[in-house]
């Protein structure tokens, strides 16, 4: 049953996109390095080369890998064909398992269709980082255009979640529990050498740091509006630009309005280490409203630092750490907002969001949408789009934030131990290769298609919508 090779390695291939800094990328970086020495041979294949070489050896540049939003049965036959040949030109062999990334995201409209394919030969194992049918109606809507099951099942094919929320999804939505595993990311120490005392600005005020990629969905403007009430104690940063030219230009508009405003913010271009950041915070802050995972409420820890801001419970009840500090709602008097084109915008995109994913939105929609929004008189500025905080921010007359004072050191280092003794790369490697071992010695059977509609009523409800996310 064992399909080490005389007992020597197991093959394994991982797939992704892209090897360009992010949270997936860190991840196949992990994995090889929790998984070094332990039996296993792994081959990245990816539409591009790695950004760190030494982190991520063994790359193959497969570009038809890439993002891409439309494609054939044809081109994901031969795409299939192209890695199967890659593949088994590096090892000598076929490898004993498949191990592939958001392959239902709709980052990439052949790659259902290529895993299907790979899987009529082969064991897979389809890790979930993010799903395109959670607020991402034009991800989904392009994979319908290329045969191929989103969420395919078999023998062979084993699926993966980082979560507890998704894998209760992927399990109340079918998928056999010998064939799910969860496994949730190993968390790294950030390693710097700079402190607080010593950064270079910020002087005499506390400095708060968002480490992150300024995307939508990171609620940039929720940090302004921070750097509003603490303009004359503290400091703002974020770290990284987006990609995509949308996002990009949302956060070109939070540049000017910190700009009009005077806020003691920085968006990105800091000419700063990112180490050197992490070293000179007094914390790290994060106003986020979606994550797969939530490293941002566990890295902080071993670097240190008390992560401050907004939570998010259905991902950070994971965790077993004391995250009373954090806020799940960021309230401003709903008198402060012009109701009636916060429905219109509501009713507008509600449509939408429903129209993308093929389905007839429900009666009263707006109306359990906003139930879920305002609360004792107040909304939550998270759940709201820019123009609407645009507003807020340029005058946050009647707004009381809440707190985003960091923890003290004894609980810092309390919670720093919890961390590093659940979230090691050791245990990681342990799990991963556990699944692996599963993964290979399953029996190649039939695929089967329960449909792409498999999972949306788990993510479709208005209660859930936000603005930022359309």
């Amino acid at each position: 049953m064992i399909l080490r090779e005389g007992g020597g390695t197991m093959q394994i291939v991982i797939v992704h996109y892209h090897l360009r800094r992010g949270g997936v990328t860190r991840v196949i970086e992990t994995a090889i390095e929790a998984l070094a020495g332990k039996g296993f041979e792994i081959l990245v294949l990816s539409g591009d080369e790695a950004v760190d070489e030494k982190a991520i050896p063994n790359v193959r540049v497969v570009s038809d890998l890439n993002y891409r939003n439309s494609g054939t049965a044809a081109e994901a036959d031969a795409l299939a064909n192209e890695l199967q040949s890659v593949a088994c030109g590096f090892f000598g062999r076929a490898p004993v398992a498949w191990h592939f990334h958001n392959p239902a995201l709709g980052k990439n409209v052949l790659m259902p269709p290529v895993v299907s394919r790979i899987a009529e030969s082969a064991p897979v194992f389809l890790q979930t980082h993010d799903f395109a049918e959670d607020g991402r109606p034009e991800n989904f809507r392009r994979q319908t255009g290329v045969p191929g099951p989103l969420w395919p099942q078999g023998r062979q094919v084993h699926h993966g979640t980082i979560n507890a929320r998704d894998f209760s999804i992927l399990a109340a939505a079918g998928v056999e529990n010998s064939q799910l595993h969860l496994i949730p990311n190993a968390v790294s120490k950030i390693k710097t050498d700079t402190n607080p005392e010593d950064r270079p600005f910020a002087q005499g005020k506390r400095f708060f740091l968002y480490p992150t990629r300024a995307i939508r969905r990171k609620n940039v403007g929720e940090l302004l509006l921070h750097a509003h009430f603490h303009r004359d104690d503290a400091e703002f940063a974020t770290t990284l630009a987006p990609e995509n030219p949308e996002w990009l230009a949302i956060l070109r508009h939070w540049e000017k309005v910190a700009a009009d405003l005077k806020l003691p913010v920085q968006l990105g271009n800091h000419g700063h280490g990112f180490a050197d950041l992490i070293g000179w915070s007094d914390g790290l802050i994060t106003t986020s409203i979606a994550e797969g995972f939530g490293l941002a409420f566990l890295e902080p820890w071993l670097a240190g630092k008390s992560i401050v801001g907004r939570d998010l419970p259905e991902i950070t009840a994971d965790f077993s750490l004391d995250l009373g500090h954090l806020y799940s709602r960021f309230d401003v008097p709903v008198d402060r907002i012009d109701l009636g084109k916060l429905r219109a915008e509501l009713d507008a995109e509600l449509e939408n969001s429903y129209a993308a994913y093929g389905r007839e939105c429900p009666e009263n929609a707006v109306g359990t949408a906003l139930d879920s929004m305002i609360r004792d008189g107040q909304i939550d500025f998270g759940r709201l789009s820019e123009p609407f905080q645009t507003a807020v921010i340029e005058n946050p007359e009647g707004v009381e934030p809440p707190s985003i004072e960091p923890c003290p050191f004894d609980t810092i280092s309390e919670q720093t131990g919890l961390v590093r003794k659940s979230y090691s790369v050791d245990s990681y490697g342990e799990k991963l290769g556990a699944i692996y071992e599963a993964v290979a010695s399953s029996p190649i059977g039939e695929i089967s298609d329960p449909g792409p509609d498999l999972l949306l009523d788990s993510f479709l409800d208005p209660a859930r919508f936000n603005l930022l996310r359309t």
